[in-house]
């Protein structure tokens, strides 16, 4: 469907693909080494390293998951505008339609490489742990340096022609600085999600972090990865 899909905003606009950015790198994972998504991350990453994270999970791991609990006013950060949403944003959070659904154990069973890794806060600190102190840990080489420099080497910057959001965006990583929390770090690269969570990298610091909740709340009320990134730089 999406090979097939003409572009709906104009082409070199940065736009942000909430759930077709995974669609499209599971895709080149499958053809390039045969293997799902969810298979490839436990065979080459979960594993060795030791994470506690799958993409597609089993009723085991999805029965420790916690529910999240949306607070009275919660709506993604693409919906928070004043004026009313373009109506395209239906296409980049509809398929498959998770919003309100993703602690779903259904959903949760699938590989929706974009939207369900299952993950602790303490796995995704030891994955980006790894990439701060240049992509090998405990002996477990996951990506060369190169690589991760050209992770963080910026390839969109600008507004979203679908919410008006500033974004800046590396190969697949949110950079610093930008309207989601990375922390003070200027070198800082990660990633944001939905209701207040933040995971990333402080290159300059050899140090990842993760902070991860199941009470979700609003972009513009809510400061609780902020004060835990201050705090730690703070420590550091």
């Amino acid at each position: 469907m999406l090979a097939a899909q003409a572009p709906i905003v104009p082409v070199g606009r940065p736009s942000y693909h909430a759930l077709t950015y995974g669609w499209l790198c599971g895709a080149l994972v499958r053809r390039v080494d045969g293997r799902t998504i969810g298979r490839f991350v436990a065979d080459e990453i979960a594993g060795p390293l030791g994470l506690d994270l799958s993409i597609g999970s089993p009723p085991e791991r999805i029965a420790r998951a916690a529910a999240l609990l949306p607070s009275a006013d919660y709506r993604l950060s693409a919906f928070l505008g004043d004026e009313p949403p373009d109506p395209r944003l239906a296409y980049v959070y509809g398929n498959p339609p998770s919003v309100g659904r993703i602690s779903d154990p259904g959903l949760l069973a699938h590989e929706i490489p974009g939207a369900n890794c299952l993950a602790s806060a303490a796995a995704m600190a030891r994955l980006y742990g790894c990439l701060a102190v240049g992509g090998t840990l405990d002996g477990v080489a996951l990506l060369d340096p190169a690589t991760i420099e050209l992770g963080r080497t910026e390839r969109a910057h600008g507004k979203d022609p679908l919410t008006g959001r500033e974004l800046r965006f590396g190969v697949g990583f949110e950079l610093n600085p930008n309207p989601s929390a990375l922390g003070p770090a200027d070198d800082a690269f990660g990633h944001t999600g939905a209701g207040g969570s933040s995971h990333g990298a402080w290159l300059s610091r050899r140090v990842g972090y993760s902070f991860v909740t199941s009470h979700l709340r609003p972009e513009t009320n809510d400061g609780r990865a902020r004060r835990l990134l201050e705090t730690l730089d703070a420590c550091l």
